[in-house]
């Protein structure tokens, strides 16, 4: 975990690995042109990748990222002390120098955790850390809404892309009208927001590498949903598949639809010899491949659903049927939420991807209409 800050804050750094020592820029270069492959290579490549960028970036202004983003393009790295998750990106962190995140190793790693939760909460009540949050978790007894930084992470990308790019973890331009608070024991999060639908049918979960098995479940649940806006299957589908906003514009959807016709309709490899023939093929496959990888990680790990207003969306692994899709003050996405069906005690579950609304989440100003205390 400390490489990170010690290769990104280095005017020159080294890499050994037994007797074989490379310069940190030939290794940048070289992992340039590597072509991806099992899961755990594309990890070693996206860790160099992400080291690269903090560095280049501290290169040219300094410490410009926030806490929350690293605590989320970080979760993958490792650490002897489950505490230097956060301990060991707070100097690379332009809010890092924040007395209440300050290292405390009398701590222990659930109260650290949720200190640091808490404090990037209260700060402005902005609630975009919670969009890191994943289930199962490694630590026990850490509140639903506190991330858990030492457990894999079971999906790839944060929905959606539209925001990400943006900067889905900046702070908000205005203050809330109603900032979220936190019992008296600090474990219960209070915050306002409002159900806008909930969970009926729920797929099969996307695993790594594996999508084929539950790809004609997902397409037939599709073709079941509703149109949004006016649109219909497929393009409410692959909308689904990237976790798309429809905010990118007409060129964009263009592609995209073009992307998927090919993903759906892979080309036919047995045509012969003419050469004209294979050409076409070999386009046709690539914008497959493309489709296929950006699917991939924007799905994996999650589920398909289709709500009560019959709304096509995507999910983390761990929802229910019956749970809520909701608006929380001061979070860029929807949300989904867990009611106990005996208890009525209410649990964050993860951000999710809802046809139509995902802008909706990102520019409501309204405040929410019902409290809701998440445990």
């Amino acid at each position: 975990m400390w490489v990170i800050q010690e290769v990104a804050l280095a005017t020159h750094a080294t890499v050994q690995c037994g007797t074989f020592v490379l310069p940190w820029k030939d290794l940048v270069q070289a992992n340039n042109y590597v072509q991806y492959g099992q899961e755990d290579a594309e990890y070693a490549h996206d860790a160099v990748a992400i080291i690269s960028s903090l560095q280049l970036g501290y290169e040219k202004s300094g410490q410009d990222s926030l806490l929350t983003n690293l605590l989320f393009w970080s979760y993958h790295f490792h650490c002897t002390d489950p505490r230097d998750k956060v301990f060991g990106l707070l100097a690379l962190a332009k809010d890092g120098s924040d007395p209440f995140l300050a290292p405390d190793y009398g701590q222990s790693v659930q109260e650290t955790y949720a200190r640091i939760t808490r404090n990037l909460i209260g700060r402005n009540g902005y609630l975009s850390i919670l969009c890191s949050v994943s289930h199962p978790k490694e630590i026990q007894n850490l509140p639903s809404w506190v991330p858990d930084w030492t457990s894999h992470l079971y999906f790839r990308q944060v929905f959606g892309p539209y925001f990400a790019k943006l900067g889905i973890f900046d702070y908000p331009k205005s203050p809330l009208k109603r900032k979220p608070y936190f019992s008296p024991d600090l474990r219960t999060l209070m915050v306002y927001g409002t159900i806008i639908d909930t969970i009926r049918d729920v797929s099969q979960i996307m695993l790594y590498s594996k999508s084929d098995s539950v790809l004609p479940e997902w397409e037939k649940m599709a073709q079941s949903a509703s149109h949004v806006h006016g649109e219909t299957f497929p393009t409410i589908y692959w909308r689904a598949l990237l976790s798309d906003d429809g905010e990118h514009g007409i060129e964009d959807d263009k592609k995209n639809g073009r992307l998927y016709a090919a993903f759906a309709d892979p080309p036919d490899n047995n045509l012969g010899n003419n050469l004209e023939i294979p050409i076409a093929q070999a386009k046709t496959q690539m914008e497959s491949d493309t489709f296929y990888d950006a699917m991939e990680e924007v799905c994996t790990g999650r589920r398909l659903i289709v709500t009560e207003k019959n709304h096509l969306g995507l999910a983390p692994a761990d929802i229910c049927q019956g749970d809520l899709i909701c608006f929380l003050d001061g979070c860029p996405i929807p949300v989904v939420i867990h009611e106990h069906p005996i208890t009525g005690i209410e649990s964050f579950v993860g951000g999710c991807y809802l046809q139509g609304s995902m802008y909706q989440a990102k520019t409501r100003h309204e405040a929410g209409d019902r409290l809701f205390q998440l445990h």
